[in-house]
Formats: C-alpha cells, structure tokens, sequence
C-alpha cells in the first residue's frame, strides 16, 4: 500500500473532521453528492440528465468550484476540482 503524503493526511483530516472554512466546503460537496444519489436511488436515473434539476447541480458544482479560489484550509483543491468537474461533465457543462 502506497503511503499517504502530509497534504493527503491534511486532506483526508479536513475531510472528516472539518473546521472554519473547511465545514461549509465539505458540507456543500456533502449535500450536493447526497442529492446526487438520493436521486439516482429514488428515479432510477441521473440527476444530471433532468432538464431542469441538472442545472440546479451544474449550479451548485460551479459555485463550489468557486469557492476554492478562496480560504479552503487544509483541503486540497485539486482533489476537490477533480470531484466537481466529473458531475459538471456529466451535466453537459463544458469545463
């Protein structure tokens, strides 16, 4: 098993026990993909496909995006982006 570096252990930390700037990021991302699947288990389709609610997720995606130009704490936005541009492809947007 490879090692985890310092900043995957920072991130992993943020992940699961978040604080400041950190909470609202993750708890966003958190609901976002909960929606996600609540969806997906209820209608037995993607989200990302409904015209009108995909845009909704498309939405949300691009202003979580946003806020990792700001104080993110020990969050790795690379990892995060990554996160977001898959739903963000999978809603049509181009990225």
């Amino acid at each position: 098993m490879k090692k985890k570096t310092d900043w995957q252990m920072l991130h992993l930390m943020a992940l699961n026990q978040p604080k400041g700037f950190e909470s609202g990021i993750v708890l966003i991302l958190r609901g976002l993909k909960d929606y996600i699947d609540t969806y997906q288990m209820n209608y037995g389709s993607l989200v990302h496909n409904d015209g009108v609610l995909g845009d909704g997720v498309a939405d949300i995606a691009k202003g979580i995006r946003t806020l990792l130009n700001g104080d993110v704490g020990r969050l790795d936005c690379n990892s995060l982006d990554k996160e977001l541009v898959e739903i963000l492809v999978k809603c049509g947007e181009e990225v």
